[in-house]
């Protein structure tokens, strides 16, 4: 953010912008589909 000379909270903004983008993607993928997105991957960890 200091090299461009933007203000302090820049590079929260820049995250949140981000962020919001991919899930507006995600958003409109399913829509697009006509279905939810689910994860298929499963937990391989031990049990607490």
């Amino acid at each position: 953010a200091r090299t461009y000379r933007l203000p302090d909270y820049a590079p929260v903004l820049m995250f949140a912008l981000g962020r919001s983008i991919g899930w507006i993607a995600h958003a409109i993928e399913q829509y697009e589909s006509g279905q939810l997105i689910r994860p298929r991957a499963r937990y391989t960890g031990r049990v607490p």
